[in-house]
């Protein structure tokens, strides 16, 4: 077994790779919940960028180190401090760009979910090849209540466009 992480104080990915399948864990130690911010994309794509490469990963296996949440979605914090809709949309596209990106991985990935996994992180499980939930009262799954007409006007609004985009390419 080999462990290894992205080169960060205080990384909120860690994973190890044992017998051909890389065990990723999200857990944002100083927060009570997993979200999706800046930093945390920047961490996904250094993550997946490695995993890609490593020869001796097969599969991908994806958990949350938190007991009860597996991703609550974006940042809400992140939204409060943005200036301008160029911001916004700026955002909004980096977001799609790092799901699509888990979406054609090479290698296949599935995700465990446990506790909420709302928003971001549902879209984040979706994006993935293969996803198991448990059926604990704690896991619930879902996007926030918008509208498809709300989301195509609001399509800065991370996660937004994302979620109209694949329900119309699934149907």
């Amino acid at each position: 077994m080999v462990t290894m992480a992205p080169p960060l104080a205080s990384p909120a990915l860690t994973w190890d790779v044992d017998d051909g399948i890389a065990t990723v864990v999200l857990d944002l130690k100083s927060q009570p919940v997993n979200v999706i911010s800046r930093a945390v994309k920047d961490e996904f794509l250094a993550c997946f960028a490695a995993l890609r490469d490593d020869a001796r990963v097969r599969a991908v296996a994806f958990f949350s180190g938190k007991a009860e949440n597996f991703i609550a979605g974006a940042d809400i914090e992140e939204f409060v401090k943005l200036g301008s809709a160029a911001e916004a949309e700026r955002l909004a596209a980096d977001g799609q760009e790092m799901l699509e990106r888990i979406a054609r991985f090479p290698k296949p990935i599935a995700a465990g979910i446990h506790g909420a996994c709302l928003g971001g992180g549902f879209e984040f499980a979706l994006a993935c090849h293969y996803r198991v939930a448990t059926d604990h009262p704690k896991t619930q799954i879902g996007l926030p209540r918008f509208s498809s007409a709300f989301c195509r006007r609001r399509a800065a609004v991370s996660g937004c466009r994302g979620s109209w985009a694949r329900a119309r390419r699934s149907t």
